[in-house]
């Protein structure tokens, strides 16, 4: 038996000088971002004060909408029970596209909508950059919200109770993200 210990094997990877072919390396100092604060996630109050306020906002809208729709039908003197039916559900959709573009614009401004705006908080990605509309918006709200839907239609609606309940109680987790903030990779913080 020898006395010294084996040697090391090679490094199968060289520095790169070691080689004629490498390419130039440099120090890039302005990647790292500077002055950066830190983020501190929406308490679950929070959350839960900002979507109730959407939520209440957001069927004020429709029933804003329908009030004309219905002034508009009565004065018309509408008879027919399937014209009334689309002229009030016409009004109350109306409105809500009109609510879900304003809940966009602000999206795409502010990272918050109005609800989270008025309990001071907003969307940004996982990593604390900003979040684009496409996941702000289209993932969170409205694929989330279609995914209820097909599950309510699929399940007698038992699905979307058990889906939007497991949602909500995802706020009490340690990184407080929901299954729509997961989808997205978006989390909540404090604005």
């Amino acid at each position: 038996m020898p006395d010294h210990p084996p040697s090391d094997p090679p490094d199968p990877f060289p520095p790169a000088d070691a080689s004629p072919w490498a390419p130039p390396s440099a120090v890039v100092a302005d990647v790292v971002p500077t002055g950066r604060r830190r983020l501190v996630l929406a308490t679950p109050g929070q959350r839960l004060a900002g979507y109730l306020v959407d939520t209440l906002l957001g069927n004020v809208a429709a029933f804003v909408g329908v009030v004309p729709a219905g002034i508009v039908m009565v004065l018309a003197e509408v008879q027919d029970e399937i014209l009334a039916a689309l002229v009030v559900y016409g009004g109350a959709g109306l409105a809500s596209i009109l609510w879900l573009a304003l809940q966009a614009w602000l999206l795409a401004r502010d990272g918050a909508t109005v609800g989270k705006r008025l309990v001071r908080t907003r969307i940004v990605r996982a990593d604390g950059s900003r979040a684009s509309v496409a996941r702000s918006f289209w993932v969170r709200l409205v694929l989330f919200n279609f995914v209820v839907g097909v599950v309510g239609v699929f399940t007698f609606f038992l699905g979307s109770l058990v889906l939007v309940v497991v949602d909500g109680l995802m706020v009490f987790s340690r990184h407080r993200r929901t299954l729509k903030d997961r989808w997205a990779d978006t989390v909540v913080v404090q604005a």
